[in-house]
């Protein structure tokens, strides 16, 4: 839908695709993390990129564990928005560590899973410690979701969502799996 909507408004974004297009890795740790290893391993990247045809030329796919692939991005690459829907606690964390810094003015950080009990100890854990280090606040939507918004300079007008930053970008199980 991102990808549609980028190529209907002629944005210049790109989507950078975040996943282990495998399922959940073993660093799963049951205590902490709702998700076991291997859920959601009924994907592949070749389904992925099936489902996105139309749109290749402004994807950009980076499989593998996060933090890991993070190496693979140009040190300057700058985000409008950021889905993060990973599940597990050491991975949202260094999400967000990781994009909060290259986040443009204005730019949205949403996380799936925030506002449901059994990600507590995983997605919502890691964004409440992150964010109340550096005096900033997420706002709960009732869909479960939370956002957070980088702050703007006084007096700056932002674009449209996407006209700043040269990425859009989408972590991990975003993409319900196709039949091959």
């Amino acid at each position: 839908m991102i990808a549609s909507t980028l190529a209907r408004n002629a944005s210049p974004a790109r989507l950078d695709l975040f996943d282990t297009f495998e399922g959940v890795p073993s660093i799963a740790v049951a205590e902490r993390d709702y998700c076991s290893p291997g859920s959601f391993s009924n994907t592949s990247l070749k389904r992925v990129k099936k489902r996105l045809s139309e749109h290749l030329p402004r994807c950009r796919f980076y499989a593998g564990l996060i933090p890991d692939t993070f190496a693979q991005v140009r040190e300057d690459a700058q985000y409008s928005l950021v889905n993060i829907d990973v599940d597990l606690y050491p991975t949202n964390r260094a999400c967000c560590e990781w994009f909060w810094p290259r986040m443009v003015p204005g730019g949205v950080m949403l996380f799936n899973d925030y506002g449901f009990y059994p990600y507590r100890h995983s997605t919502r854990r890691a964004v409440d410690e992150f964010f109340a280090e550096i005096d900033e606040q997420s706002l709960v939507l009732p869909n479960g979701q939370a956002l957070v918004i980088k702050a703007t300079a006084a007096n700056v007008t932002i674009p449209p969502l996407a006209a700043q930053g040269d990425s859009i970008i989408a972590a991990d199980s975003l993409f319900t799996p196709l039949d091959d």
